[in-house]
């Protein structure tokens, strides 16, 4: 699911640079979900990259009844699991700083135009996924110079966005649970 996710969200970017124009070649070609750096800590050669840093768990929202009514009756599943996604998206244009940091500015604006993804206003979307909300993540020096020698490599110009509630929920039955159908009053 997470790969689709980030996929889809890939695709609308792309769409929203073919849209604005002026690109010398087809966004598509442009935009790729990679890895920032190869084993031996060069840049791997993406104009903009889109890259997966860091994965939470939401525990502020998290479901607290784990009981799912279904045809055959009730039964007992572990509560669904709610996830914010880091996805970074850096700018490598070699020597062309001025192109990496447009680029940079166009993601800014396309998730400053479209924060929300649902299924009805990005049909490519997971049905899974009831809604999708993009964020900007700052952080500070200290935490992008953590995120930039995590990642094994020298910073490029980028930007972290959290993709909030991804909700993750196998509706794998741990065990069926009699329902209560009388209620006795009697108090002896």
């Amino acid at each position: 699911m997470i790969d689709r996710v980030i996929k889809t969200v890939k695709d609308e970017l792309v769409a929203y640079l073919d849209l604005i124009g002026g690109l010398e070649e087809p966004a598509t070609n442009i935009v790729e979900i990679s890895h920032l750096f190869n084993s031996s800590g060069e840049p791997i050669p993406t104009e903009l990259g889109v890259t997966l840093v860091n994965i939470e768990e939401d525990r502020i929202n998290r479901a607290i009844d784990p009981y799912l009514k279904t045809d055959s009756g009730i039964t007992r599943v572990n509560p669904e699991l709610k996830l914010n996604l880091f996805v970074l998206f850096s700018a490598n244009f070699d020597s062309n700083y001025t192109e990496a940091l447009k680029f940079i500015s166009y993601v800014v604006r396309f998730f400053q135009s479209k924060n929300v993804f649902t299924t009805e206003n990005t049909p490519a979307l997971d049905p899974e996924v009831k809604k999708l909300i993009v964020e900007l993540h700052p952080m500070s020096f200290e935490q992008q110079n953590y995120l930039w020698g995590m990642v094994g490599g020298k910073y490029l110009p980028s930007v972290l966005y959290k993709f909030r509630l991804l909700v993750i929920q196998e509706n794998t039955s741990t065990e069926a649970v009699s329902e209560i159908v009388e209620i006795n009053e009697n108090i002896t």
